[in-house]
């Protein structure tokens, strides 16, 4: 079975970590792994310079988005990111359900093909179906947009921005699939031209948006219609590069709806499980923080998941080139029965992790509150951020094992772990946040991390036993 979940597998908190600009369908490194997987002939410096090429695009994407999640914080506020943040977090459910899994069917079949004449017949099929899903997310999102806001997200505003963002669905379907059909064809070029320029004209509509019509409505709307127009001009420009590179389709197809379906639902099935655990979380935190006693919840939450977790989570980008190398690698030295050299690869990447999150724990610690302040004016985003500097050390360490782990096909494991952590933590926070608040919440979070990770290393220890 191939991969998807690896960047899903971070952590609860971590697989939605940063909401401007980015969307829910970044799996470019996940594609090229599953490339890698499924047995495409690349050439190990070919494979190293795509990882490479995607590596450094991310890198580009998120460090900006970084600043721009820096800037609009400045504009709409803590209470104004908490309140984005809860209004994605039922977002990203929608576009999971709108994805469905289709990508990776759509890089599965195409790498497979013996012509790849014939994957214009993959991607007629792929995007028929991303359609159907995208147009079914929309139809829900758009219609339980009411309930939602009044009576889950409880705030009435939410209706409009969670309505333009049902629009974005069926786009953003049909641009994962595009993407998975262009990872099949190792057309790595492709992907990281049209994901840098959605996530930059993201940037550039907001910034206009915001110019013309200030925070002084609802700053929500306006960075919700950014988002949906990036998504409507990523996917055109996915498509023009489709249009360009796809052959004349086959007289007789050489796929069939079914085929593609057994490939993605089951992967979906998992993932609808995780980002609705993902959601659920995100939901009841404000809640449970003002059963606490707390006025100011929605700030609160906000500074906390848009500002200070943001933060922690962005080194992390140093790591994707090594879980992106790590898996295929482990992989083939596995399928050779080499023991030894898996421990001694094992080894060497998990104490390379842990000096890097000593480091970025270290730095976050010492200037944790400096950052808060120079990055947000916040006093109390740079406390935050101090106090989940620690966790840096088990979170990346955890991500690399479950790497490995699924290097060595141990994923449904590593599914089960993170369903059964995202399950344990929900009441959790219901019934602790109410008494320690904030603080309840951090030490949650080092606990579900401890003890993910020290499953994760136990189920390692006992795989190289075998």
């Amino acid at each position: 079975m191939i991969i998807l979940y690896l960047l899903y597998s971070y952590m609860p908190f971590l697989s939605r970590k940063i909401y401007f600009p980015v969307h829910i369908d970044n799996f470019l490194c996940i594609y090229l792994i599953s490339v890698f997987c499924m047995g495409v002939k690349m050439k190990k410096k070919e494979f190293v310079s795509a990882v490479f090429t995607l590596t450094l695009s991310m890198l580009i994407i998120q460090a900006t988005s970084m600043a721009f999640n820096v800037f609009v914080s400045a504009r709409i506020g803590s209470s104004g990111m908490g309140l984005f943040h809860l209004i994605m977090s039922v977002y990203n459910l929608a576009a999971t359900i709108a994805i469905s899994g289709i990508p990776l069917a759509a890089t599965r079949i195409t790498s497979a093909l013996r012509r790849k004449s014939d994957a214009g017949c993959v991607l007629k099929k792929c995007l028929t179906l991303a359609s159907v899903f995208g147009g079914g997310a929309f139809c829900l999102l758009y219609l339980s947009a009411p309930s939602i806001a009044e009576k889950i997200i409880k705030v009435p505003e939410g209706v409009i921005p969670l309505r333009i963002l049902a629009c974005a669905l069926p786009t953003i379907a049909i641009s994962a699939a595009m993407n998975g059909y262009f990872t099949g064809l190792q057309k790595v070029s492709y992907i990281t031209v049209g994901k840098m320029a959605e996530e930059f004209s993201s940037i550039f509509i907001t910034l206009i948006l915001l110019k013309v019509f200030g925070t002084r409505n609802n700053p929500c709307t306006l960075l919700s219609c950014a988002i949906a127009l990036s998504s409507l001009l990523g996917c055109i420009l996915n498509g023009v590069m489709c249009f360009l590179s796809v052959k004349k389709c086959c007289a007789k197809s050489v796929v069939s709806y079914r085929k593609v379906l057994n490939v993605s639902l089951p992967v979906a099935a998992g993932a609808y499980m995780r980002s609705a655990l993902n959601t659920a979380e995100n939901l009841i935190i404000p809640t449970a923080l003002t059963r606490s006693g707390i006025t100011d919840a929605l700030s609160r939450y906000g500074t906390l998941k848009g500002m200070a977790i943001p933060v922690l989570t962005f080194p992390y980008v140093f790591l994707h080139s090594l879980i992106s190398l790590l898996i295929p690698e482990i992989s083939g030295r596995f399928a050779l029965k080499s023991k030894k050299s898996v421990l001694r690869a094992a080894k060497l990447s998990l104490t390379a992790t842990f000096l890097f999150g000593t480091v970025v724990a270290s730095v976050l610690f010492i200037q944790g509150r400096r950052l808060g302040f120079a990055l947000y004016k916040n006093p109390e985003a740079g406390l935050y951020i101090a106090a989940l500097s620690l966790l840096a050390i088990p979170m990346y360490i955890d991500s690399v094992t479950d790497g490995i782990l699924k290097g060595l096909n141990q994923q449904v494991y590593c599914l089960k772990i993170n369903v059964i952590d995202s399950m344990s933590r929900l009441p959790l926070i219901w019934f602790v946040l109410p008494i320690w608040g904030v603080w309840g919440y951090i030490a949650i979070m080092y606990i579900s991390e401890l003890v993910n990770l020290s499953l994760s290393l136990a189920r390692l220890k006992k795989v190289l036993a075998q």
